[in-house]
């Protein structure tokens, strides 16, 4: 009941998520966060390196001279970048919910469809058609509980006379 508490009404959905409920946790966090942060952490990135490459370039950052290398290098950018590009990748959608920024909606069906009440709950899975059809597009996150489940279905329509 709290997870439906989430869910708010809308008119539009941006994603349709789908995936596995029973898969790692951490690898299903790992793949909502490519999906949806890596853009906003490479763009961080990018204007992290350009800040520190600037900062180099006029001296206000520390740099080192490398043996056989012509040029000094910087080493606020090997320090920092990864770290902020895997903060962004991991964080970015909680940070913009501390400035305001809540995203755009994602059905997800645990959140989305009632789980308490058993009625509530069937009117809920007899509308993924119109959930879909209001969704700007669709997110699997396919596991091999998915094949198992495909395979097993379908050799048993292939085995039925």
């Amino acid at each position: 009941a709290s997870t439906y508490e989430l869910s708010r009404q809308t008119t539009r959905i941006r994603v349709f998520l789908s995936f596995n409920w029973s898969a790692s946790s951490r690898l299903q966090f790992l793949a909502l966060a490519l999906s949806f942060n890596f853009g906003h952490a490479v763009v961080t990135m990018i204007v992290v390196v350009i800040l520190i490459g600037v900062s180099s370039a006029y001296g206000v950052l520390p740099d080192f001279q490398v043996k056989n290398e012509k040029c000094p290098t910087g080493v606020c950018g090997k320090l920092f970048c990864i770290p902020i590009f895997l903060l962004t990748l991991c964080f970015s959608r909680n940070i913009a919910r501390c400035f305001g920024y809540h995203g755009h909606g994602v059905f997800l069906d645990k959140t989305c469809i009632g789980q308490e009440n058993s009625q509530l709950q069937r009117s809920g899975i007899l509308k993924l058609g119109a959930f879909l059809a209001k969704s700007d597009s669709m997110l699997v996150l396919y596991t091999d509980v998915f094949t198992c489940t495909w395979v097993a279905s379908s050799s048993r329509a292939s085995l039925s006379p």
